[in-house]
This record gives C-alpha cells, structure tokens and sequence, in this order.
C-alpha cells in the first residue's frame, strides 16, 4: 500500500499490508509516528491506495552498522530477510543478533523515503564503528638502537604512528 498526503503526492510512504477484507465499511490505518516524521507530518488527509510494487522497487539501499562485526555472510543473511519488504528511512532492519539502520533508499536514481526490496536491489553497508589494528612484530632489532639513538621501538611508536595518524587526518578518512 502507499500513502501520501493529498496536497503532496510526491512524498510516498510505501507500507506493507495483509489481507484485508472486503466486508469493513470504513477501514482506519495507523502509522508508527516514526514513519510520518520522515514526511514532516503527524496528522492530515492522506490517500491510501494499492501500490504498483515496480513504481516502488527500490535500486540501492544503504544501512549504518554500529558496534557489530558483520562477515559477508550477515551481509547477505540481512538482505534476504528484507527481500519482498518494504523499508522506511531511518528505521532498523534486525536478523538475529544483527541490526543496522536504513539511512537511504534510492529508487531510478532519486533519494526516496521509502520502497520495495527486490533480487535486484544492491545493498551498501556502512560500518561507523570501524577499527585499525597495528602490529608491529617485536624482534631483536627493534630493541636495538638507532644511529639518532633512539630504539627502533620508540621510533615506531613515537615517529610512525602519529605521522600515519596525521596523514589519514589530512586526507578525511
């Protein structure tokens, strides 16, 4: 089902919806107001009709991942559990232990707020809680000093890694 506000149709809410049957009169739908907050309403004359699944298929979906490592096995264990669903912007998506937000749906090369998950569908995701790790192999040689004498150790730690640091710093990763 989609809904949109009658003074905005370009804005569409695209909601999954059982069965219904034919033999209620007046039928009231009820939204999370998570989902209208995305379309800057909380209450107003909205139109609710069926929905063409090929006008709402989505092309890419991107999902924030946090505090979680994910192999690409969750990654395609996650999109399969949203396959033939509908997502909303800024709502998780869970499967199992995991979880991720959905920060952007993008459907014929336009930002949407809402869509259908097809096989066709490419999925990005994002970690915001990556994280480095740096070794360094302790042999003889780094405990030896250097002609500046400093131990090759101290040079590693104090010389290399802030300036590894400043490089990333500067080039916004």
């Amino acid at each position: 089902m989609v809904i949109y506000l009658v003074n905005t149709p370009s804005r569409k809410l695209y909601l999954p919806v059982g069965l219904l049957s034919r033999s209620k009169a007046a039928l009231q739908v009820s939204v999370l107001e998570s989902n209208l907050t995305h379309f800057g309403v909380l209450r107003g004359k909205v139109k609710c009709q069926p929905a063409d699944l090929e006008v709402a298929e989505l092309d890419f979906v991107v999902m924030s991942i946090r505090d979680q490592y994910w192999s690409r096995s969750d990654m395609y264990l996650m999109k399969r559990s949203l396959l033939h669903k509908c997502v909303v912007i800024g709502n998780n998506a869970n499967f199992g232990p995991m979880y991720g937000a959905i920060k952007q749906a993008i459907a014929k090369g336009q930002p949407v707020l809402s869509g259908y998950v097809t096989d066709q569908t490419k999925f990005v995701f994002r970690s915001r809680g990556a994280q480095y790790q740096i070794f360094f192999q302790m042999s003889r040689e780094m405990w030896e000093f250097a002609k500046d004498g400093q131990l090759h150790f101290e040079k590693a730690i104090n010389d290399f890694i802030p300036t590894l640091l400043e490089k990333w710093k500067s080039v916004g990763s």
